[in-house]
This record gives C-alpha cells, structure tokens and sequence, in this order.
C-alpha cells in the first residue's frame, strides 16, 4: 500500500493520497527509501504538500539521499516561499 501511496505523490493525484490516508497507510514505514514528503516538495506540488502535512506526515525524516524535507524546500525552485518557513517550525 506504500508504494500506491509514493505513486500517488509522485503524480499528485491527491484524490488517491486522500483515499489511502484514511485507510490509515503508514506514511513512513520501515522499508521506505523516500520520504513522502520530500517527494512532494520535489515536485513543486502545494496540494500534495499540504495534505501530507495535515495527515501529520513527519518533518525530521531523512530520505535516501539523506536531505530532510526542510533542505528539499529550500533548494527546490518554484515553491512559496511558506514551505521553508512551515519546515523551520
């Protein structure tokens, strides 16, 4: 169910994110290799973004290529400026 979920974000298609958020999909499961969230700040999606943050996805999770979702929202071009300051909280 992780994978449909890192799918989803990767797509943002948020109706499917939504759907697997209240079937209570863990967001960070043991064997994940990316972290959602810094998945959707790639992406430059504020929706998905959003939504993850209000399912209450974690801040301090480091992803494979060990950036936190705080140094992905600053280094990412596009995003508002609310994002780095959401992560700095």
């Amino acid at each position: 169910m992780y994978e449909e979920l890192l799918k989803s974000v990767r797509e943002s298609d948020t109706s499917t994110i939504t759907k697997l958020l209240k079937e209570h999909v863990p967001m960070l499961p043991m064997f994940a290799k990316e972290d959602l969230l810094a998945v959707a700040l790639r992406n430059s999606n504020a929706e998905t973004v959003f939504l993850l943050l209000c399912a209450g996805v974690p801040l301090c999770n480091c992803s494979i290529d060990d950036l936190t979702p705080f140094e992905v929202s600053h280094n990412t071009i596009g995003l508002p400026a609310l994002f780095p300051a959401l992560m700095r909280k």
